[in-house]
């Protein structure tokens, strides 16, 4: 087993200002209660108790801030009942890096002075290895010969000197860059907003708005998603995005499932409109059994691979989630207000 560790990737760490930082003499509760014991929260709870910080199992007066303990909206009922009752806490630590689930809830919290923060680019480095896996592996056509019975003839497309486009410019993004360098690729990022700081070491790598993909879809051979899910990039991929695309480009989708409609993707490959297509997420998630992706996925020649958001497995989170909570911790006791991973709070991510 390797040793190596991973680290955390972010695009740029945000300045908190005083009115939002939690008491420094306050307490921290983990919610919710029964989550404390289970799966690999349990580690990642163990992993922080020398952290100097007071624990308590539940809320009171001293409570500045939660370490949510749940990342489906099956207990998101629960976390916005207690912020209603405790006006008091200032600070919510969520254990996901993608928060779309959550983000109403965050927008609403919008002038009540209180820090959201993430584990947005605490997985980066292991999502990105796996969207880079992904894409060699349909560069490759590996699920045509994982299925094959015979020998067969010759047949790849090379990832060096591709032409690279990113939704995205998150740690992930950031992460795939680095990791694509021995490549040679010609790399466009697209996100939100063209302006906001940018790695010095990525410079050579042209920013672009989403409003733009469209401009950029014929020319990339490969498209990797790497974006939160907003109302402004839910869908981002439909029928009319695929048939603009090369019939020799692939997609791989290691964000959201909601980024891309997915029955246009199984028209896509139905059509044979793009070679192939990795993803690691879906909507819905999970995939029926019965969803027609599952048929094409048993067809070699649709190059399709279908991975059940295991990019990130529990033994890479564990010690990621816990450098992230401690990171935080830290950020508390000593009133520095050096948060990783804030949220903000307007944009719901």
């Amino acid at each position: 087993m390797s040793t190596f560790q991973h680290r955390a990737v972010l695009a740029e760490q945000a300045h908190v200002p005083d009115n939002m930082r939690p008491a420094k003499d306050g307490t921290i509760v983990f919610l919710p209660a029964e989550n404390r014991s289970t799966g690999h929260f349990s580690k990642t709870v163990e992993r922080v108790q020398g952290s100097g910080a007071t624990f308590e199992n539940d809320i009171s007066e001293r409570t500045t801030g939660i370490i949510w303990l749940d990342p489906s909206p099956k207990n998101l009922p629960l976390l916005e009942k207690t912020l209603k009752e405790t006006e008091h806490i200032k600070w919510i630590q969520l254990p996901m890096a993608g928060v779309n689930a959550y983000s109403q809830l965050i927008m609403s919290d919008v002038g009540k002075h209180r820090l959201w923060t993430s584990a947005k680019g605490a997985y980066a480095q292991p999502v990105a290895e796996h969207a880079l896996m992904l894409s060699l592996a349909l560069l490759r056509f590996i699920p045509r010969r994982v299925l094959a019975s015979s020998w067969g003839s010759p047949a790849a497309e090379s990832l060096f000197g591709q032409n690279v486009l990113v939704i995205g410019a998150g740690g992930i993004a950031l992460s795939l860059i680095d990791q694509l360098a021995p490549f040679s690729c010609s790399i466009t990022v697209l996100r939100r907003s063209v302006d906001g700081a940018w790695p010095e070491h990525l410079k050579h790598v042209k920013i672009d708005s989403f409003t733009n993909l469209d401009k950029y879809l014929p020319h990339a051979g490969i498209v990797y998603l790497a974006a939160a899910a907003t109302k402004e990039t839910a869908n981002l991929f439909t029928l009319k995005q695929f048939e603009n695309m090369q019939r020799k480009a692939i997609i791989v989708n290691v964000a959201r499932g909601e980024l891309i409609k997915t029955d246009d993707l199984a028209i896509a490959l139905e059509k044979n409109l793009i070679l192939g297509a990795g993803l690691d997420v879906t909507a819905p998630e999970p995939l029926p059994e019965d969803h027609k992706l599952w048929q094409l996925a048993k067809d070699g020649e649709k190059n399709l691979i279908i991975t059940p958001h295991t990019a990130d497995t529990p033994e890479q989170i564990i010690p990621l989630l816990s450098q992230r909570w401690n990171d935080n911790i830290q950020a508390v006791l000593s009133g520095s207000g050096k948060f990783v991973g804030v949220i903000d709070n307007a944009q719901g991510y």
